[in-house]
């Protein structure tokens, strides 16, 4: 299987690229998953809280959490978020907190 893969940054310790990283090192190690930088040649979509692009395959979506912060303007902010959330076609949260948090602002998936 080739997974394309949305914001991904391999060099990055943060806590979704950290997590990421080891997914798809467990994955092509114990699976054979590779990876592609061509959405086309791929057959699914990993996005990593926000797309890149427009999704031309099944997409899984991983979302750490929302704004919403009532300082700022939280909407405008989670502009992209609910795209890639809307288009995805399954959802990994971070956690219980984010999916709900998430559900109540977004709707349920």
């Amino acid at each position: 299987m080739k997974v394309y893969v949305h914001n991904f940054n391999p060099q990055s310790n943060s806590g979704p690229n950290k997590f990421t990283r080891q997914l798809f090192t467990c994955m092509a190690k114990k699976h054979g998953v590779s990876f592609t930088s061509s959405q086309q040649e791929a057959d699914v979509e990993f996005c990593l809280i926000q797309q890149q692009s427009h999704k031309v395959k099944p997409m899984l979506l991983r979302l750490d959490g929302i704004y919403f912060n009532s300082e700022q303007d939280y909407n405008s902010q989670n502009a992209p978020i609910k795209f890639a959330y809307d288009n995805a076609d399954a959802v990994v949260f971070q956690s219980e907190f984010n999916k709900k948090l998430t559900e109540h602002w977004f709707g349920k998936h």
